[in-house]
């Protein structure tokens, strides 16, 4: 009997120390089953964030794509446009040289075939003026030597008078004196004709040079609107170096959009590394969870055996 309840008190003590073991490996497996719990609730948040993570990288590589497209767009449409503007002010360029030259070949012969032209009128004007002062010397000469025969008639008259008869004499002297009254009446004519003359002359010049200073006003507003077409031209041409600047500037922007492009193509490319890695993390948790949850039906297998 001793030795039963020996025996058995030394089975009850194994129960026990096989209870108390159990009880040890139950708590183990809890806390293993908790830790892959915790460790697969982890994996999940972690493979919902790279989902996440995912979706973001695959929407920044498509606004990137739709970006790299708009700036291409924007670049050939600029580029157009540049061309556009660069063919119509060389057009321009060329349209204005060869007005302004043939402006200036135009003023340069109206202006010379003027000058020539009022040069002969001016030399006519002065012939006539010339023609005009030999006659009033031929009138002056004239009169004077109508004046010298008067004188000569006279004292011949006063010669006669001293031999013929006072009457005689006075009617001589009348005659006289009328033909000085007529000279004199037609020396007036002829002064009055020469005053007309030289009035009309003296207008004539005044015409000349009223034309003459019209024509140098005209000139000079040619020479005005010439420099006007130079200023627009030079205007033309630093529009054209402005657009040309722009368009530096433009390729610069387009080469910093590049640099940048190629910037975000290895964060993406580095992203996707990481992407990778975070994979290859999930795959190796899902293994560690896998060998967990294997190792837990075991364990349950062993304790339900006991």
């Amino acid at each position: 009997m001793k030795e039963r309840l020996s025996r058995l008190s030394n089975e009850n003590f194994e129960l026990n120390k096989t209870k108390s073991e159990l009880d040890v490996y139950s708590r183990r497996r809890r806390k293993g089953n908790q830790l892959s719990q915790r460790s697969h609730k982890k994996c999940s948040m972690e493979k919902s964030e790279i989902i996440k993570c995912n979706d973001s990288f695959k929407k920044q590589i498509e606004d990137l794509r739709d970006l790299i497209k708009s700036l291409e767009c924007d670049k050939k449409e600029f580029s157009n446009k540049f061309q556009l503007q660069a063919e119509i002010i060389r057009n321009l360029k060329s349209e204005m040289n060869e007005e302004t030259l043939s402006m200036q070949t135009k003023l340069e012969s109206d202006y010379v075939e003027k000058v020539l032209l009022k040069e002969d009128e001016i030399s006519l004007l002065q012939k006539d003026v010339q023609k005009a002062n030999e006659k009033i010397k031929f009138l002056k000469s004239k009169i004077q030597e109508d004046l010298i025969l008067a004188e000569n008639s006279k004292q011949k008259v006063l010669t006669m008078a001293e031999q013929e008869n006072l009457e005689e004499s006075r009617k001589s002297l009348f005659d006289i004196k009328s033909e000085i009254s007529g000279l004199k009446s037609q020396l007036n004519e002829d002064r009055a004709r020469f005053e007309e003359e030289r009035s009309l002359l003296i207008q004539d010049l005044k015409t000349e040079r009223e034309l003459n200073a019209k024509l140098k006003e005209d000139i000079q507003l040619r020479v005005v609107d010439v420099q006007r077409s130079k200023n627009a031209l030079n205007d033309l041409e630093n529009r054209l170096l402005q657009l040309d600047s722009s368009l530096s500037m433009s390729e610069n922007k387009n080469l910093m959009y590049t640099q940048e492009k190629v910037k975000r193509d290895r964060t993406i490319s580095d992203l996707q590394h990481e992407l990778e890695l975070m994979e290859k993390t999930k795959s190796s948790l899902q293994d560690k969870l896998s060998h967990s949850e294997v190792e837990k039906v075991e364990n349950e297998q062993e304790v339900k055996g006991m």
